[in-house]
């Protein structure tokens, strides 16, 4: 029983270690639409930002949107070959009685081999190219339409198209020959009632064991007047959410050098200073209402924490 048990983690620590390989952008959503892949690829909207509950309780760590655009940049590292691969993950909550969601990978120049994931409560849930939109297709017998969260993989692999559904494979065609076009692009999102967590992109197939780690796994992102992060390193942020001036704890003196990054959502610099001492102030009295992320950057990395300026 030890043996197993010992497996089964290595086996689970394996699929974690794995996820990071192929990451093209990693887009959390924690009321903001950041890329923290390190490819910079941010994602911009045609409305005012939305933080809502994520599927952990989270308070503004996931996104509301009712006819509600997202466009990643065009990028090389969203490279579309009909003989290669690519996945998405992404978690979805919808309204009650709304067509929920679409998603689209565009290829520049354009091409009708680009490919289509959509959720609607007339059509059901689809995945395929701009001619074969609903090469895989799930109707209410297959899938759950309910107002819950639910976690959707779509994977395209030479040729090969796959649907996951909470973990499970629901749907797969491997003797098409309908792919994708060749050329680079972008994904571009319309959310019509409901809220997204977690997105992200790869370039490559996710395999059976990484979905099962993708689904299982715990949002990173909560909220409380303070937050504690990052275990025994002993930094404390608060109050947040925030209404101006906000403090920085360490139960130690912060390393020589240590700086302070603070951005806003859509990713511009608001503030940049070296820190010492045990205890900082961040004044966000003059900042405009949202989601910031704050960064602490010394010799032993980065961490990086959200705040709520009310």
């Amino acid at each position: 029983m030890r043996h197993l048990l010992l497996l089964g983690t290595l086996l689970s620590l394996s699929a974690s270690a794995q996820l990071s390989n192929g990451l093209v952008g990693y887009w959390k959503l924690n009321g903001d639409l950041l890329d923290v892949s390190g490819n910079g690829l941010h994602a911009t909207t045609n409305l005012p930002l939305s933080p809502t509950v994520n599927r952990d309780g989270g308070e503004g760590c996931a996104l509301y949107g009712y006819d509600f655009d997202v466009i990643t940049p065009n990028s090389a590292l969203f490279v579309h070959d009909p003989n290669g691969a690519f996945s998405f993950s992404i978690w979805m909550k919808r309204l009650d009685g709304q067509a929920s969601f679409g998603m689209r990978g565009g290829i520049w120049p354009w091409v009708a081999q680009g490919w289509e994931f959509v959720i609607n409560t007339t059509d059901g849930l689809s995945f395929g190219n701009y001619t074969q939109p609903q090469l895989l297709h799930a109707d209410s017998t297959l899938i759950a339409f309910d107002t819950a969260w639910h976690h959707y993989v779509g994977i395209y692999d030479d040729h090969d198209w796959s649907i996951y559904y909470d973990g499970q494979l629901l749907l797969q065609d491997n003797t098409t020959t309908a792919d994708v076009g060749t050329g680079t692009g972008n994904v571009q999102a319309n959310v019509a009632g409901g809220d997204i967590d977690d997105y992200r992109y790869y370039g490559r197939a996710l395999l059976p064991i990484e979905i099962d780690s993708l689904f299982n796994e715990q949002p990173d992102c909560a909220s409380s007047n303070s937050i504690r992060e990052f275990g025994s390193s002993g930094i404390t942020l608060g109050p947040n959410p925030t209404d101006g001036v906000i403090e920085l704890f360490s139960d130690e003196a912060f390393h020589a050098g240590t700086r302070l990054r603070l951005a806003d959502a859509v990713g511009r610099l608001v503030l940049e200073r070296q820190i010492e001492g045990t205890r900082t102030t961040i004044d966000l009295s003059d900042q405009p209402s949202g989601i910031y992320q704050l960064s602490v950057i010394n010799v032993e990395g980065t961490r990086t924490m959200r705040i709520v300026r009310e």
